[in-house]
């Protein structure tokens, strides 16, 4: 993975950009499994990249597996996985990092041949705005 530093001139600011090499489109993403975890999806706002595991910058998608508190947030929280993938399957064109999360993950927003990935899976209804406090409840049924 080649990292480049963008300096926004008008700005000043510098924003650090992962610039994966050339295009993931077509790449393969599975669903994580109990193998090595390299590249592929762990739920929907949270990946494996060329070995690093990400979290999707301020969004919050529902708990697959132990996770789920209900039925309803883990089909939500399935649905969500596979946009997540199949967005992923598009090609990935930039990954921009925001830190890390309390467990270490790295935080990103994500570009993909199809746009915004943290917007489109909010668009659809499978994730909140999330700032780090209070999570979603998914098994209240509105």
């Amino acid at each position: 993975m080649n990292i480049r530093t963008l300096l926004l001139t008008s700005l000043g600011i510098p924003v650090y950009m992962l610039v994966p090499s050339p295009s993931t489109a077509g790449a393969d993403f599975p669903l994580c499994g109990f193998e090595k975890r390299h590249q592929c999806v762990v739920d929907g706002d949270t990946f494996w990249y060329q070995g690093t595991k990400y979290r999707l910058y301020e969004i919050d998608a529902p708990e697959v597996g132990d996770g789920a508190k209900c039925r309803q947030e883990y089909d939500f929280g399935m649905k969500a996985t596979y946009l997540l993938q199949s967005l992923w399957q598009s090609g990935i064109t930039s990954i921009t990092q925001h830190g890390l999360d309390r467990y270490g993950r790295t935080l990103v927003t994500v570009q993909t041949g199809n746009g915004d990935a943290s917007g489109q899976i909010l668009e659809a209804g499978l994730a909140e705005p999330f700032g780090g406090r209070v999570r979603a409840d998914w098994c209240s049924g509105s």
